[in-house]
């Protein structure tokens, strides 16, 4: 009986065992799926990845929505606002931080656009990194997508803009700068949504920032033991050997060279054909003075006389004598 129930323990022992192991592997399983959803998404299809799951709980237009993220984007807040071209040319819109002016035009052009707004907030970090600097506000994220046609298009479309007003502002409540630095460091950060490149600016006043496009945008401040504004070294003095005379002939033209080109070439082509028209003027202003000239000595030379004050021609005597038609007789 000692033997039998010992065995059974040691059984059960090894089952319960198999069963913790299967449980780990299954949570740690389910923690890696859901930590991982945000691995795979990187910064330029982030706004795409938030607007493929905000687009479907968009109902009217002209109407801000306030879009409910997955527990993966917690502390992230995204709105979007679908309203017409023209409504935005001649409004304008506002979220909460960004203010945009009315004369604005999207392109190419559309007629329906989804305007979204991101605060990326605690995750700022993550998605956003800029060397040397750090950020002592929220990324923020203003992206324009095509709404023309939602249904019929597989991947959103973005849409640029261009300003015929005032550019874009961009502002922030309360930002905190750190004692004993000196806020006039303070730099705008635009993040271009597309190609990645960051923009560097300074601020229009505290906390505000201007832009002539879309992006994702942030305040910054020069670390402390960063090297970005540091001057580089000076080169050091080379000497270039001269160019040989096969080269001599491929000098660089600057551009403004075409341009006195061009100007040169278009200034003499004006008055070659000037020249060419007084020219041709001339000849037939001179070939028709000839012809009359030429039928001036064939034709009869008249008198003139003066009756009053007009002189008119006067023929001396008549070539044909007047004959009565009664008797055929000249008078």
């Amino acid at each position: 009986m000692g033997s039998i129930s010992y065995k059974n323990r040691y059984a059960n022992a090894i089952v319960i065992w198999v069963i913790m192991i299967l449980n780990s592997s299954f949570f740690s399983t389910s923690f890696s799926t859901s930590t991982n959803k945000t691995a795979h998404i990187s910064p330029g299809t982030l706004d795409d990845y938030l607007y493929n799951l905000s687009s479907k709980s968009i109902a009217n237009s002209d109407v801000l929505y306030n879009i409910s993220l997955p527990a993966d984007f917690s502390g992230m807040e995204v709105s979007i606002l679908r309203l017409r071209s023209s409504t935005l040319w001649a409004r304008g819109a506002n979220f909460s931080s960004f203010d945009i002016p009315p004369r604005i035009i999207t392109m190419p052009y559309v007629k329906r656009i989804a305007i979204m707004y991101e605060n990326l907030g605690n995750m700022s970090s993550y998605f956003y990194d800029l060397p040397g600097f750090k950020f002592l506000t929220p990324v923020v994220g203003l992206v324009i997508y095509d709404a023309t046609d939602v249904e019929g298009r597989t991947s959103p479309k973005r849409l640029n803009i261009a300003l015929m007003g005032k550019p874009i502002r961009v502002s922030y409540d309360h930002i905190q700068v750190p004692r004993g630095r000196n806020s006039s460091l303070l730099k705008c950060v635009r993040f271009e949504p597309t190609s990645g490149l960051v923009e560097l600016s300074d601020t229009v006043s505290h906390g505000v920032c201007s832009s002539k496009g879309p992006g994702h945008f942030a305040i910054a401040l020069p670390a402390v033991n960063s090297t970005t504004f540091s001057p580089s070294p000076s080169p050091s003095p080379s000497f270039s050997p001269l160019p040989s005379p096969l080269r001599r002939g491929r000098r660089k033209l600057w551009p403004w060279t075409w341009w006195v080109v061009g100007i040169s070439a278009g200034v003499a082509g004006l008055i070659l054909a000037v020249s060419i028209s007084i020219l041709g003027y001339k000849a037939f202003a001179t070939r028709k003075l000839r012809r009359m000239e030429s039928k001036s000595e064939k034709a009869e030379s008249l008198d003139a006389r003066w009756i009053g004050n007009s002189k008119l021609p006067w023929a001396s005597m008549t070539r044909t004598q007047a004959v009565n038609l009664e008797t055929d007789s000249i008078p």
